[in-house]
């Protein structure tokens, strides 16, 4: 009866698998094909990814002097930055994210079609990582994609033990003061943290 029960819930998971946008990308793994429902449920079901702390901050380039009203008056080159923590609930670890740019106003800035580093965890195999997927026309609306890489042989046996979990592109939006040529904006402590959901994985 145990082994009949266990067929059916494998069954009724391998189901669900074919029909969960989690398998929008490929996933290699032999562990997709184990009966162990533990690995299936990390597969389909896994936890959201968490942004807090988050700060974005815009000042005129003024050629190195701030103070210079008329000159950041006449620029138009902005120094813009984007900063955030970046926690896997999956795997209870984290570390910060952050992006430095410069944004011409006269001219179309496109967003980096590879996936900046954030700040190493000093975990073996493990990296966190993140890109526009949009590119940012208004300052403190921001649209991105998140990966984290870990390392995992117990439900990943080799030679697939470094998943890579990615989340879907999603939007947030950031309150904004400016004062005089600079613009901070800061995630409301109402909104955090934000949940950006899973939904895809390779390794």
């Amino acid at each position: 009866m145990r082994t009949i029960l266990l067929i059916q819930v494998v069954g009724a998971l391998l189901g669900l698998a074919l029909a969960s946008p989690f398998h929008s990308r490929e996933i290699k793994s032999s562990a997709t094909t184990t009966s162990r429902g533990h690995v299936l449920l990390a597969q389909l079901f896994p936890k959201d990814f968490l942004l807090t702390d988050v700060h974005a901050r815009s000042a005129k380039s003024c050629d190195g002097n701030l103070t210079a009203s008329a000159a950041c008056q006449t620029s138009s080159t902005f120094n813009e930055t984007l900063t955030f923590n970046f926690t896997d609930l999956n795997t209870n670890t984290s570390t910060i994210c952050s992006k430095s740019w410069k944004r011409d106003a006269n001219a179309t800035v496109e967003p980096s079609p590879s996936f900046d580093l954030c700040d190493d965890t000093h975990i073996q195999y493990e990296t966190y990582r993140w890109r526009f997927e949009e590119t940012p026309t208004i300052f403190g609306t921001f649209v991105i994609e998140l990966a984290h890489s870990f390392y995992d042989p117990i439900d990943f046996p080799e030679p697939y033990s470094v998943p890579t979990f990615f989340s879907t592109r999603f939007h947030f939006n950031l309150t904004c003061s400016h004062q005089r040529e600079k613009t901070s904006c800061t995630l409301p402590t109402a909104q955090s943290p934000l949940h950006a959901p899973v939904n895809a994985m390779i390794d």
